[in-house]
């Protein structure tokens, strides 16, 4: 990892820990690794005592449904989770690479006030977050979100809700390894 990688995931990790209410998105159509970060992501912030809302752009597959924290995702309804993002004090936007990836809820959030957290492993990334924490060695965004949050937990494990969930991803975005 270079140095200016380190930097970007030390900013990630302090981000989160200084969060209260936070709203967490992903990109349409996820797929194991957007479901799988998502719901690691709002499990481990519950966990901590930090609120954690997930609100899609388009719903997740049923096979991924099963996942610890699936069931509390929302897909996005303007008039319903406007007030929502509006409200979070920080917004983060996993495995996506573009703003067009994750319209129209990267619509609402240029409304916000809140600080911004991208976290992902694609190539190309386009510059629309305050913390634009990058990685396109890493194979899947989960792999990054693990690290991140090792370090948040400060080295300690993960509860099954949080592994799991990272699991996944990391398992669907290599094939399986």
């Amino acid at each position: 990892m270079t140095s200016e990688q380190q930097r970007q995931y030390t900013a990630a990790t302090e981000t989160l820990r200084a969060a209260n209410r936070v709203v967490i998105t992903t990109h349409k159509n996820p797929d194991g690794d957007a479901v799988g970060s998502v719901c690691a992501l709002r499990n481990a912030l519950l966990e901590r005592g930090i609120a954690a809302r997930v609100i899609l752009p388009t719903p997740a597959p049923t096979n991924l449904c099963w996942i610890a924290g699936a069931a509390d995702m929302e897909v996005f309804d303007g008039e319903r989770h406007a007030s929502v993002i509006a409200s979070a004090d920080t917004l983060v936007v996993l495995d996506v690479n573009a703003v067009a990836r994750f319209e129209p809820v990267a619509s609402a959030m240029r409304q916000s006030e809140a600080r911004i957290v991208c976290i992902d492993h694609h190539v190309h990334p386009e510059a629309f977050a305050h913390v634009q924490c990058t990685d396109t060695d890493a194979p899947a965004t989960c792999s990054m979100l693990f690290d991140i949050l090792r370090a948040l937990n400060d080295g300690s494990s993960f509860s099954r809700a949080v592994a799991e969930p990272l699991y996944v991803g990391i398992m669907t975005d290599t094939g399986n390894f």
